[in-house]
């Protein structure tokens, strides 16, 4: 499958709900039909940060003002960057979820919702979009 001239692969985000992954798979396939790439990703299942940055130079660099993005990229379970999504979320969900991030954790970037193995932070919705 080509990549649609894009250059990347497109993620196909939802909740874990059997209409949205049905939705999401149709739309998959009328991405592939138009030459694009894509993978479906139910919730975070399986995204992480990029493993070589220094998160402390990240988090200084980082300016809390704003509502720039996140200073690390996010990659899913195969090591494909993620950079262009379809989403079923409403953006009202991505908003309150940076929100709360910026709230709960004013000096880190998107405040991870978890650990992976090893401790490394996992990203939140708002990482990702």
């Amino acid at each position: 499958v080509q990549d649609g001239g894009f250059g990347t692969t497109i993620h196909f985000m939802v909740d874990n709900d059997d209409e949205e992954k049905y939705t999401a798979q149709v739309a998959l396939e009328c991405a592939e039909l138009a030459g694009f790439k894509g993978k479906v990703i139910v919730g975070l299942e399986g995204l992480r940060f990029e493993q070589h940055v220094d998160i402390t130079k990240a988090i200084a660099a980082y300016d809390t003002t704003s509502l720039g993005p996140c200073p690390r990229r996010v990659y899913d379970l195969d090591g494909v960057e993620v950079k262009v999504v379809w989403k079923t979320w409403s953006w009202d969900t991505v908003l309150k979820d940076h929100r709360l991030a910026v709230v709960s954790k004013p000096s880190v970037p998107s405040s991870p919702v978890g650990r992976a193995p090893g401790g490394t932070p996992t990203p939140r919705l708002s990482d990702v979009l």
